[in-house]
């Protein structure tokens, strides 16, 4: 064997390693993409349930705060109701203006 035939043995040993490694990487790089795209479409099944459920939540709220204002106003007003019913209301008044009359009078002492 000659110089020039071991040179083609060494570059077509050369040209079959280098393309087993080639059809290896590609295979790889076709099971990870695979999985890069199963995992993505996770994300977006995922993500699309999040919107649904956020959606969901903010109606919950809405409805929850309206409810409260509506009992809240009911609330109020029968509070006003029973201290008015029991003078609670109106001596509070009465003190109120009580008090800022004795406050004009100690003024007008001085």
């Amino acid at each position: 064997m000659n110089i020039v035939d071991q040179s083609i043995i060494h570059a077509n040993l050369f040209f079959m390693i280098s393309s087993i490694g080639f059809i290896i990487i590609g295979i790889i790089l076709v099971v990870a993409g695979v999985y890069i795209v199963r995992i993505l479409k996770n994300v977006q099944e995922l993500s699309e349930k999040v919107k649904k459920e956020g959606e969901i939540i903010l109606e919950d709220v809405h409805d929850l705060r309206e409810e409260i204002l509506t009992k809240g106003k009911m609330a109020t007003g029968f509070l006003k109701g029973m201290l008015t019913v029991f003078g609670v209301a109106s001596n509070l008044k009465r003190s109120r203006r009580s008090k800022k009359a004795k406050d004009d009078r100690d003024e007008d002492d001085e």
